[in-house]
């Protein structure tokens, strides 16, 4: 596991989360693991940087972290960190956002925008997820709660935001790993912020056509990730926020019981930042805000 720090670069694991290794230095944001080749490592640095790692995410700034950023427009309204996703299936693809989306095919070497601007004059796109089963399905979120797809690897992009969805930031989005038409998007914020949408989780199960708040008995808390499950044991939706990691348990896309639960024991109710899951390993991990790494078995 690889993660990156705010002010104190990144930390990575090869033991399970026996000890955590420092690797480069000051901010460090979004990370991943190359699918293809599990000895590249990428992160996201401060406004619009983007580093690349050939030795496991090991070495400083200026050993073994390189800034590819060539072709990503200096002025553009990058994040602190800017979300970026690969491509589980077509080595060396990548993507990431400011306000608009841009496509690497060589891993970071070269950068070129493939859409306009998805987000309004001040905003930012938020969050970016790509389908496991589908590549050339994406989906990205804006800091005011824009919703785009596309269906051609970010030829063309559709908006697909109903006045449900509340104009607050969109802070991920998961697709179904088995179902690119199904997706899940959460929003920061509180509802009084926007008492004319409220609701914080959303799904659609027809590409973003139409949206469902599935908030349901959630706490009116922000939250910040999400992924989604679909193994017969452990189908659900879970989510990461302000109070913990929460589960809808069964189908993602028919809620039978319609009640969300703090899903295992021993995490506390910290910020919750992020959780992944590997379903070929049986991990989930969730990266809390001041209390560290916690990970459960899930096999």
């Amino acid at each position: 596991m690889i993660g990156g720090l705010q002010d104190n670069a990144i930390a990575l694991t090869t033991d399970g989360g026996k000890t955590w290794p420092g690797a480069s230095q000051g901010d460090m944001g979004y990370t991943a693991v190359d699918p293809f080749n599990p000895d590249i490592v990428y992160s996201t640095w401060p406004k619009g940087g983007f580093a690349r790692n050939e030795d496991g995410g090991k070495g400083g700034a200026n050993n073994g972290w390189e800034e590819h950023t060539s072709g990503l427009a200096s002025d553009d309204r990058f994040l602190f960190y800017a979300p970026f996703v690969v491509d589980p299936k077509n080595e060396g693809v990548l993507y990431i956002a400011s306000q608009r989306v841009y496509k690497t095919t060589d891993r970071g070497d070269s950068w070129d925008p493939i859409s306009d601007a998805l987000s309004g004059d001040k905003g930012s796109i938020r969050s970016l997820a790509i389908s496991a089963s589908d590549p050339q399905v994406l989906y990205a979120g804006t800091t005011e709660g824009r919703i785009w797809t596309s269906s051609d690897g970010g030829k063309h992009w559709q908006r697909t935001t109903p006045k449900i969805l509340p104009t607050r930031q969109v802070n991920h989005i998961a697709i179904d790993p088995t179902n690119p038409q199904v997706a899940v998007a959460v929003f920061g914020g509180f509802d009084a912020q926007t008492p004319y949408a409220k609701g914080h989780i959303f799904r659609t199960t027809d590409g973003g056509k139409n949206w469902q708040d599935i908030s349901y008995t959630l706490p009116d808390a922000p939250i910040g990730a999400v992924v989604i499950d679909s193994r017969a044991k452990y189908a659900g939706i879970y989510i990461g926020g302000a109070l913990g990691v929460w589960v809808l348990s069964g189908n993602p896309t028919a809620d039978a019981s319609k009640q969300w639960q703090p899903y295992g024991a021993g995490m506390p109710y910290t910020l919750v930042s992020d959780i992944q899951l590997n379903t070929k390993t049986g991990i989930m991990a969730a990266a809390t805000y001041g209390r560290s790494i916690w990970t459960m078995e899930m096999p």
